[in-house]
């Protein structure tokens, strides 16, 4: 395709926005068709939220995850085709994803993914991180990339057996990288970190994501959370401490090799993790072969036609339907008058992603070893997904008329959002604008209103927490109260077990002097809210 292709003032670049496919605080994600040149195409946008367009730390975040993601080129990470500027409105156009989040795949058919299976995921998650850590600049330098986010909602597994790492819009690279790490702030999902980046460190490396594959691999053995029925308060206690759950107690019959594997990942120092990505696969491999445990090539494809074949399908149709104009799909016409952010640097297949985080659901079992699972057809899962639309597919076409082109306009909001709650402890009261929702959880509908609302949380013997908020999308909060400091004292975590491991050294030091104390105004909430709607958390609280 020649270069012409892509002139930024071409006026034939355009793209036709065909339905919403997931959301999240920082940004909304639509499926689109590219009309450049008379060629189409399905692509992915990510675009900005308007509220968050005029923030300029946020735009910065938004530029630095194309411009990670527009270097690499590797079959295990998801490219990046271009960044527009149009109308005080980013967004990032990437390639069109065919498949599915492993995190949906875990909740709706984690039983019928086996071992080998996982295996085989995880293999491609290391290759694509090693090209993510091996990264350089356009001049040689090396960037030291981590992208401090590996979990299952980052991965991708497309139909065809192909893994995608995603979402690189927290990732850090050098050590002076101001805008990723801030003393004292932690960004990422919490059950997946490792001690150094709850401990706010502003020197982790490659190793903590490896740590965070080490905890998905423990999962995918025990076949539940590690972190299961834990607070976040005591999965900070017990990361500080290195007190992690044994692997043998929930999977007492686990292949040895596998353990020690998870057993190095998962060290509480960096030192004595893999060195690399490419150490620990080469690990995982000679732990598969050991162990009887490799999967087929085309087993992984396989599984994906056999419990969500129907789903692409139905999504196949829901593509048809608005490519032929029946779901009031609305071009995006890219005028002289937008700026080019990043130049294009490659381009992918048929792909697609999802910006949506969603957690790892609880197993019911633990697994017996060794494990070969056969299952059959999850019709209610598959319908899930279907209403969803988590998979696709995408076929070159004739050439059809341009359509008319229109603003970059976003769709109607609703009327209502999703309004979630969590609190703690026991018997908290959950308060909105004077009104009681309830105790310790809520989750329901509320309306979309672009002022102002109160938040309260309050329990006895606790500090009230109080929170202005504007619900104009969806929201989901997590609170833990603190004791008040009038009534009693908050003390250190219990001594660990005689069985149980030592802290190391280096954690011993940072929770010297950390005892019996009265809690400080600056842990009171023991975290903040980025302007993006992130919680994120102090360290120096826990």
């Amino acid at each position: 395709m020649s270069a012409a292709a892509f002139d930024q003032t071409d006026p034939r670049r355009a793209y036709r926005q065909l339905f919403e496919l997931g959301r999240g605080g920082m940004a909304k994600v639509y499926l689109a068709e590219s009309l450049a040149s008379g060629i189409r195409k399905l692509v992915v946008l990510k675009v900005l939220n308007p509220e968050l367009s005029a923030n300029a730390e946020m735009r910065t975040l938004f530029r630095r995850e194309a411009q990670l993601a527009a270097q690499m080129n590797h079959p295990n990470v998801v490219q990046v085709m271009e960044v527009v500027e149009y109308r005080e409105s980013p967004f990032i156009v990437m390639e069109y994803l065919d498949g599915a989040p492993l995190s949906i795949i875990i909740r709706r058919a984690g039983k019928q993914l086996s071992l080998a299976l996982y295996l085989q995921i995880f293999g491609q998650v290391l290759r694509g991180l090693h090209h993510f850590h091996e990264l350089r600049d356009l001049d040689g330098t090396p960037l030291n990339g981590v992208h401090r986010d590996v979990s299952p909602a980052n991965i991708m597994v497309l139909h065809d057996g192909p893994v995608k790492v995603l979402d690189f819009g927290i990732a850090k690279i050098s050590a002076s990288d101001v805008q990723a790490t801030r003393s004292g702030i932690i960004k990422g999902r919490i059950q997946y970190m490792p001690p150094e980046q709850i401990l706010g460190s502003s020197t982790i490396d490659r190793r903590a994501d490896l740590f965070a594959l080490g905890v998905m691999l423990w999962e995918a053995v025990a076949g539940r959370r590690m972190w299961e029925g834990k607070t976040e308060v005591e999965l900070f206690r017990a990361l500080a401490t290195g007190a992690l759950p044994n692997l043998r107690d929930f999977a007492p019959t686990a292949p040895y090799s596998i353990v020690e594997v998870v057993k190095r990942a998962t060290a509480i120092e960096p030192e004595n993790r893999f060195a690399n990505a490419l150490e620990m696969l080469a690990a995982l491999e000679a732990a598969s072969a050991k162990d009887f445990l490799h999967a087929r090539p085309d087993e992984l494809a396989s599984f994906m036609a056999t419990h969500f074949g129907e789903a692409r399908e139905e999504e196949q149709r829901q593509i048809k339907a608005a490519l032929r104009g029946e779901m009031g799909s609305e071009a995006l016409e890219l005028s002289d008058s937008r700026q080019r952010v990043i130049p294009v640097s490659s381009l992918g297949d048929s792909a697609r992603m999802s910006d949506e985080p969603v957690e790892l659901q609880e197993l019911e079992s633990s697994r017996t070893f060794p494990v070969r699972h056969r299952g059959r057809k999850l019709a209610a899962a598959v319908a899930a997904l279907a209403a969803l639309g988590v998979v696709g597919t995408w076929a070159l076409r004739a050439p059809a008329p341009a359509p008319a082109p229109v603003s970059l306009a976003q769709p109607a909001p609703p009327k209502t959002v999703l309004f979630e709650v969590q609190a703690l402890p026991a018997g908290a009261e959950i308060v909105l604008d004077g009104k009681l929702l309830g105790t310790n959880h809520f989750a329901g509908p509320q309306p979309l209103v672009d002022r102002k609302v109160s938040l309260e949380v309050r329990a006895s013997g606790h500090l009230t927490e109080r929170k202005e908020l504007v619900l104009t999308r969806d929201m989901s909060l997590q609170i833990v109260l603190a004791p008040d400091p009038a009534l009693a004292l908050v003390t250190a975590p219990a001594v660990p077990a005689a069985d149980s491991a030592a802290p190391s050294p280096r954690l011993a030091a940072h929770n010297a002097g950390r005892g019996v104390k009265k809690l400080s105004g600056k842990c009171n909430p023991p975290y903040v809210f980025a302007a993006d709607g992130v919680k994120t958390y102090k360290p120096e609280c826990f």
